[in-house]
């Protein structure tokens, strides 16, 4: 009995899922190898965009562009993230969300977040979840979203620098980022250096319906606000399951304005009534500084069920300087705000905060999960204010 061979080639097209099933009946005697046939290529390409019902995740590591581009770039190609012209982030169309780094809230972002996003380069990022649905656990109310940027974080090794600089008419800002991972030390600090201006001039003039005097004020105004922002964050692995945070922020600003400003009053005749001009300068000293510890436990028997404590310290001053001094004064002026020529006001408030929070979460199925989270706050506000003439 002649046996014969059933030969089978199975010929892939790359980028087309299309196939093509060939069979041939051939003796053994003439099997023969053909080198002409094609070589066959599997090429699989992992999506950049996972969507799921709480969340979407942008897999930044997975762009080629994250090698050159910044955080704050990506960010444009995100799902539900809009980045505008002058770079202010929305998520769902909204300013009022929260951002967090590897799953927690960071201090690095409490103050000009775009200017961070900005310093921090995307080759440092694994994926950017942009989460439309927040649990308990994030303590997200009354806010859009969250934005939680995962890092590389074991998968980095060594450090990361990278310096910024914006200036345009009226606002200049110097800046940079660091990061630094040693086995299973992490830090990362920032510090920006802010000055914003505005001037203005403006010409009122009022006509009071019962005699129709007038009454015109010209004033100018100029106001500066240097600002000082900086932050460290540290989180040490104790083991692939216990892991502790420390973070620190600090931001220190005041805005000085200077008011010129010339009233008078005219009769309905146009004849001059009264006229005085009134210098004003403020100063308005504000701050912030926070200090944050944080423990994330997981679990052996499923590394996604998380307990985390954590412990905030906030100290937030507010001082005001004002003073205001009348002087050439001319015509019939008699106005109780003028009786003193000179005079200076000063107020100052404070406030302490404590925070302590505890969250826990256990996602047991691929759709079910248990979250729930006590957090106690105390807080102690003080002023006062005097008047000088």
């Amino acid at each position: 009995m002649k046996r014969f061979l059933m030969m089978m080639a199975l010929i892939g097209l790359v980028g087309n899922w299309n196939s093509t099933l060939t069979a041939q009946l051939v003796s053994p005697d003439s099997l023969y190898l053909n080198e002409d046939l094609p070589e066959i290529n599997i090429v699989a390409v992992k999506p950049l965009i996972k969507a799921e019902a709480d969340k979407t995740t942008y897999s930044i590591a997975e762009d080629p562009d994250s090698r050159t581009y910044t955080l704050l770039e990506m960010l444009r190609k995100v799902p539900l993230v809009t980045v505008d012209g002058e770079d202010n982030v929305k998520v769902n169309g909204q300013s009022s969300f929260k951002i967090y780094m590897n799953g927690r809230p960071s201090n690095m972002f409490s103050n000009n977040p775009k200017e961070v996003l900005r310093s921090i380069p995307a080759s440092m990022i694994k994926k950017v979840e942009v989460i439309t649905d927040p649990g308990a656990r994030y303590d997200a109310e009354g806010v859009s979203g969250i934005l939680n940027i995962v890092t590389k974080g074991a998968e980095f090794e060594g450090y990361n620098a990278s310096i910024n600089t914006t200036v345009m008419n009226l606002f200049k800002s110097v800046g940079g980022f660091a990061t630094l991972k040693y086995g299973r030390l992490s830090l990362s600090g920032n510090y920006m250096f802010s000055q914003q201006s505005s001037e203005s001039e403006s010409d009122y003039l009022r006509t009071q319906s019962g005699d129709g005097a007038k009454l015109r004020m010209l004033s100018d105004v100029d106001v500066k606000y240097p600002a000082h922002y900086g932050s460290l964050e540290g989180s040490f692995e104790i083991d692939t399951l216990n892991l502790i945070s420390l973070s620190g922020n600090l931001n220190i600003g005041n805005s000085n304005s200077i008011w010129n400003s010339h009233y008078s009053r005219f009769d309905k005749e146009g004849e001059e009534i009264y006229a005085y001009n009134e210098d004003m300068s403020k100063k308005n000293e504000w701050g912030s500084a926070s200090l944050k510890a944080d423990y994330q436990r997981l679990f052996k028997r499923n590394k996604e069920e998380m307990l985390t404590l954590s412990y905030q310290y906030d100290y937030i001053p507010n001082d005001i300087y004002s003073v205001f001094h009348d002087k050439d004064k001319m015509g019939n002026v008699s106005l109780p705000q003028l009786e003193a020529d000179y005079t200076r006001q000063i107020s100052h408030a404070r406030t302490h905060e404590h925070t302590a929070q505890l969250d826990y979460v256990n996602p047991f199925t691929s759709t079910h999960s248990i979250e729930g989270g006590l957090k106690l706050i105390r807080r102690n506000s003080t002023s006062h204010a005097t008047s000088e003439v």
